[in-house]
């Protein structure tokens, strides 16, 4: 009874810290432990909280790590995986807001784009390729992830892109992928892959206007260094 009491006691001193004085005052991991006792109503949150940030190192990749991973971490459980993936959902869904009818080739929403697609497949364990469907002013229309695996000949098809840009009667399109190996360098197979594509939609009159490699930390623009 005396060690829930202690506890108990330490979860409303740091609600209480949060209220008067918000998040600059806190380190990461009492951040988690904050957030963590709203899934955790009973045992101490903060060796939980350190645990997890030991092995996902910031609080990004534990916002972003899949359900199967972060039930390895010793008093981590259904609740808690879906506040902590809900979080990071949420943050995906406000970038994705944030991009409504901009113009995703102007400079000043690059960095919005790069959070959007971050969130969205830059922590994916496995290869995803986005689509992003634009219309005449370059603001999206719909986007969707097309396919799945290493990017090779075997696995992206233009005629399946060309049929999702007549549906949604896109006039240009933006690729991206994620490198669950952290590094955004291309392969031969992504650059091969994406003059391929290029020339393909040009063919209809659809214009390739960028494609984007996104990792947890980094990305890499075909168009910022001349590819296409």
């Amino acid at each position: 009874m005396g060690e829930f009491s202690a506890t108990n006691g330490h979860r409303e001193r740091i609600r209480e810290k949060y209220l008067k004085g918000g998040y600059k005052g806190f380190l990461d991991y009492e951040l988690l432990e904050l957030l963590l006792t709203f899934a955790i109503k009973r045992s101490d949150v903060k060796p939980i909280s350190k645990r997890l940030l030991e092995r996902f190192s910031t609080i990004e990749n534990v916002i972003k790590a899949d359900h199967k991973s972060l039930k390895e971490i010793k008093g981590v459980g259904d609740f808690t995986c879906i506040l902590l993936n809900l979080i990071g959902d949420i943050s995906t869904k406000i970038y994705e807001g944030k991009l409504e009818n901009k113009d995703l080739v102007a400079i000043d929403n690059k960095n919005t784009l790069i959070a959007y697609l971050r969130g969205n497949i830059g922590f994916n364990s496995a290869e995803q390729f986005m689509v992003l469907f634009l219309d005449t002013r370059n603001r999206i229309l719909e986007t969707m992830t097309l396919f799945y695996g290493t990017l090779d000949r075997s696995i992206v098809y233009p005629r399946e892109i060309i049929k999702h840009v007549i549906k949604y009667e896109a006039k240009s399109v933006i690729f991206a992928h994620n490198h669950p190996s952290g590094s955004s360098k291309p392969s031969k197979s992504d650059i091969d892959i994406t003059k391929k594509l290029y020339f393909s939609l040009k063919e209809f009159d659809i214009r390739l206007l960028d494609h984007i490699i996104i990792t947890k930390n980094d990305y890499y623009s075909f168009l910022e260094n001349g590819i296409i």
